[in-house]
């Protein structure tokens, strides 16, 4: 069970992060595996420090990922509003 987990994070979590910074496939996919990758070796680092399963610390660093896309995602939206609301006074 916990490899079809890993696998389909790997699948889902990445592009998850992406695909709303850009709309060009190519480059979706290029920065999807580069987070992919960081994210596992990440993870594996994670997993040996806390000693807990590999998979379980590549996944939470897959869902930080995510989280963090977000966060920034929210964040600039927010900037472009407060932008628009000074360039209409």
């Amino acid at each position: 069970m916990v490899g079809i987990l890993l696998v389909f994070s790997f699948l889902v979590i990445p592009i998850l992060a992406v695909f709303k910074f850009t709309q060009l496939f190519w480059v979706q996919v290029k920065w999807a595996w580069l987070l992919g990758v960081v994210s596992t070796i990440l993870g594996l680092i994670l997993s040996v420090v806390t000693d807990i399963p590999p998979s379980f610390s590549i996944i939470l660093v897959l869902i930080a990922t995510w989280l963090i896309s977000v966060g920034v995602l929210i964040g600039c939206q927010r900037q472009i509003q407060q932008f628009k609301l000074k360039t209409v006074k």
